[in-house]
């Protein structure tokens, strides 16, 4: 009979009746008062004195007593999902232990394991909805909290048994105990003591964090507001007594000169608008004239003659939109004379700040000096949007200093040498938080592997003292039957005389059967290894045949397919038992003629078309070769897909075509003027006036016409080149030349180009010259023929301009983009520009690749990005690449 059974037989009723009232009233206690490790991570107590009630009352006391322990700790938590596990906890461990002789310790174990986990996953992740990771925190905290109370109860249980000497307790269940007692508290207070350092290293992070990050940022924004004051300054006293017509010019300059502004304007010291660029658009009103002198910022403008930062205003148009502005003042003797107001554009500003905040999760928000919010990344709070006027509070929050409010450390930075501005770092401690959620629910599931590991090798360990004995017994006992049956005895070895004696007796009379069962083991081996080997090879070649870049078939010599890889079930669009089976004719045309070729040659290279389920065709390259299978001859065909291959021998003859068409154009005008000066030789010729002055010049025109036509060939011939070696060069002068291979087409068709590389020429790029030639002589085709077909819809000779332009926007980068005055891109051709044989010419013979082929060259081989940008009425296609300066 189990410990716990006898226990309960040598207590009278009422005996019965006082433990259990003081087992409950602790249990209850237990369950009420929670040991907390960090957050919200809690150990309850109350199951160790329902399990001491089952070990010492027997299972209906055990029962009783977690029934008013989990009554009472579901009510006091508001929860009803303790009641069931802590019942059923007792319950089955109960069973294991009064029915089964387990050990109390591994019996909650496997509960947890088997049950416990399982029924607390489905309440938690599927009833209650919570996250995994706030599951998996609270299935191992629940395991461990279980397992440990299991531990200290039966310990309890295990003392009072030794102390009181009126309970027999199994030797191998002691040692059991105590090494998973060594195991679990260690690593128990090891675990407290790490997540109270944890936490404190934590919060120090996340202060020196916001410190670093507001000394960094504070800098940016006072640098960033020092040279746009330093550059509105410059041009406040370049305007000084300037007429507005020559203002204006200045305006522009320093418009374009400087990103971070918008517009730029001139005030008269009345505040009345004078200049300001950018100029009005078509149908817009112009604000010169306008008055602004009853803004807020002018008096104190006056006063401090300083530049300053303005308050935000908000534009309505649907939805709110802040403007802001630096302001100059012009200073006439020291006089104010009027002011320069920059309308500020923080698209690099918002930048700066996210790049700082986007790794940390800090959010920031800039706001003027009435707290209305000029810039934030803070998300909607609560569902509800930001006030409409702009004004965001902080709790707690301190002027120049971080503070801790309860969930996020705030700091704040002052803008401006007026306080005009102040910026707002925020880092929530949530993200630190959920971190440390994750690290420790990974200790506890860790811990919870371990203990259960310890409760598993302690078990082992405590079988194996007692296994030496057990298996002499075992072995003396079925001796008989295993020798007649042929098995082999493994003979135990043990300190105890008499075993040895009865060993050495018997193991004589076995040596003839264990020396035949080795020769038996011996033969089963090779067949293993055989088989090994076997296998192994097949696994290779399954592994080759599944994981191959191209389409694979094994066909028989009749052509019916009998097995496909992966690649090529997924390209025909057929399923594996409906290509199974088919005859490759069905899928590749003339494959009987071939077949027949392949017989006799054994093997075969040769270009084909592959026709999917859908009915598309697949250019296909197929390499055929005779091989034996086993015992039968079969097909294996290798097949390529080479559609893009096709797809870029097409582009190259329609570029082909159009350069063709250029030399024709390049051409047509030495060949008028040779035929002229042919003719006119031969009218002098006959009037006898070839003068020795006019054969040189003859001469010097006819050789200048032929080198024109010979630099024409020599320009062709390099886009031609075959050498696709990646060397740095200019695309400024790539464009170049591709406008003068393209010049005459232009001049014929009435097209003005324009090129606007600035100072960019030193910029290099790395690439293959020839393939960015190309990208850039389909664009200006594309161009024309937008110009053209513009004349062709409006039914005249409309001024066409194509303008291409290269600039730097930052270090490191080179921006091209080229744009037309023609008739447009549709929105509903827009979303399929890029797309393989879509095209907008195809009457005029256009195979919808070029535009596809030059997003493949500017994105796989020269690392950057093509797209298409709608800028009003113009047609603009944009190209970014990498660059750097030349050495």
């Amino acid at each position: 009979m189990p410990a716990s059974s006898s226990a309960a037989a040598s207590f009278s009723t009422s005996q019965k009746r006082l433990l259990f009232a003081v087992l409950v009233a602790p249990a209850l206690a237990g369950s009420h008062f929670a040991f907390t490790f960090f957050l919200d991570i809690r150990f309850l107590f109350g199951s160790i004195f329902t399990l001491l009630a089952l070990q010492v009352l027997g299972m209906r006391g055990g029962v009783a007593a977690a029934l008013v322990a989990g009554a009472v700790a579901s009510l006091n938590y508001g929860t009803l999902w303790m009641l069931p596990i802590l019942v059923a906890e007792v319950a089955v461990v109960g069973f294991l232990v009064l029915r089964r002789n387990l050990a109390m310790v591994l019996a909650d174990a496997l509960y947890w394991l088997c049950l416990g986990i399982p029924a607390s996953y489905l309440l938690f992740h599927l009833v209650l909805k919570l996250p995994q990771g706030s599951t998996s925190m609270s299935l191992a905290t629940l395991t461990l909290n279980g397992i440990t109370n299991a531990l200290v109860a039966r310990m309890i249980f295990m003392g009072w048994a030794v102390y009181s000497r009126s309970v027999t307790l199994s030797y191998r269940e002691i040692v059991h105990n105590l090494f998973s007692l060594f195991v679990l508290f260690p690593s128990l207070v090891i675990l407290v003591l790490s997540s109270r350092t944890d936490f404190r290293e934590t919060e120090r992070a996340i202060k020196t964090s916001l410190d670093q990050d507001t000394q960094r940022i504070e800098k940016l924004m006072e640098t960033w507001a020092l040279n746009r004051k330093l550059s509105l300054t410059v041009l406040a006293q370049t305007l000084n007594g300037r007429p507005s017509r020559e203002a204006q010019a200045y305006l522009a300059l320093a418009t374009r000169s400087d990103g971070n502004f918008r517009q730029i304007a001139l005030m008269d010291p009345a505040g009345e608008v004078v200049a300001f660029y950018p100029p009005p658009g078509p149908g817009e009103s112009t604000d010169v004239g306008l008055n602004l002198a009853d803004r807020r910022y002018l008096p104190q403008l006056r006063q401090t003659l300083t530049p300053m930062l303005s308050e935000v205003s908000f534009i309505w148009d649907g939805t709110p939109r802040p403007r802001v502005a630096l302001l100059a003042p012009v200073l006439d003797r020291k006089r104010f004379s009027g002011y320069v107001c920059g309308v500020l554009s923080l698209k690099q500003t918002r930048g700066l700040l996210d790049k700082f905040t986007e790794h940390t999760g800090k959010l920031y928000t800039l706001s003027d000096r009435h707290g209305r919010v000029i810039m934030t990344n803070r998300p909607e709070e609560g569902g509800a949007p930001l006030p409409p006027a702009g004004v965001l509070r902080f709790p707690g929050s301190g002027s120049g200093a971080a503070g801790a409010t309860a969930s996020r450390y705030l700091s704040k930075i002052v803008v401006g040498d007026l306080a005009e501005w102040s910026l707002t770092l925020e880092q929530p401690v949530a993200p630190f938080q959920k971190v440390l959620y994750a690290t420790y629910t990974d200790k506890f599931t860790l811990l919870v592997v371990v203990l259960v590991v310890s409760l598993g090798l302690a078990e082992v360990l405590s079988r194996r003292m007692m296994v030496d004995l057990e298996r002499l017994l075992e072995v003396t006992r079925a001796l008989p039957a295993r020798l007649a049956s042929g098995a082999t005895v493994d003979w135990p070895k043990t300190s105890v005389s008499e075993g040895n004696y009865l060993v050495a007796n018997f193991r004589d009379m076995a040596e003839s059967l264990q020396n035949q069962f080795l020769k038996i083991r011996s033969a089963n081996e090779t067949l293993e290894r055989q088989a090994l080997l076997l296998r192994e090879s097949e696994e290779k070649y399954r592994l080759l045949f599944d994981s191959a870049n191209d389409a694979m078939f094994i066909t028989d010599t009749g052509g019916r397919i009998l097995e496909a890889n992966p690649l090529a079930v997924e390209r025909l669009g057929y399923a594996q038992q409906e290509l199974t089976g088919m005859d490759l004719g069905e899928v590749e045309p003339e494959g009987e003629q071939r077949r027949d070729r392949l017989l006799e040659q054994m093997s075969l290279t040769y270009e084909t078309v592959h026709r999917c389920k859908d009915g598309s065709l697949v250019p296909t390259e197929a390499s055929a070769r005779l091989i034996q299978l086993g015992e039968r001859p079969v097909v294996l065909s290798i097949c390529r897909d080479i559609t893009e291959r096709k797809q870029a021998y097409q582009a190259r003859i329609i570029a082909m075509r159009d350069l063709i068409s250029a030399i024709a154009h390049q051409w047509r005008q030495p060949l008028a003027t040779l035929g002229m000066i042919v003719q006119r030789t031969h009218a002098l010729g006959t009037l006898k006036g070839l003068t020795p002055e006019y054969l040189d010049e003859f001469k010097a025109n006819a050789m200048r016409q032929v080198h024109y036509m010979s630099d024409t060939i020599e320009k062709f011939r390099d886009f031609y080149s075959p050498d696709k070696e990646r060397i740095p060069f200019s695309p400024a002068r790539c464009i170049e030349e591709s406008l003068t291979l393209l010049e005459a087409q232009f001049a014929h068709h009435a097209i003005e180009s324009r090129l606007a590389a600035g100072g960019e020429e030193q910029l290099l790029v790395q690439g293959v010259p020839g393939e960015f030639q190309q990208v850039i002589l389909n664009l200006l085709g594309n161009a024309r023929d937008a110009i053209l077909e513009r004349r062709r819809e409006a039914g005249g000779r409309e001024r066409g301009i194509i303008e291409v332009s290269v600039t730097s926007p930052q270090p490191g980068q080179v921006c091209i983009e080229v744009s037309d005055n023609g008739c447009g891109v549709s929105e509903e051709a827009e979303a399929k520009l890029f797309t393989p044989h879509f095209t907008t010419k195809k009457e005029r013979g256009g195979s919808g690749i070029g535009l596809y082929l030059s997003r493949m060259i500017i994105e796989e081989s020269m690392g950057g990005s093509l797209s298409f940008v709608r800028d009003g009425a113009a047609t603009t296609f944009r190209i970014e690449l990498t660059t750097g300066k030349l050495p």
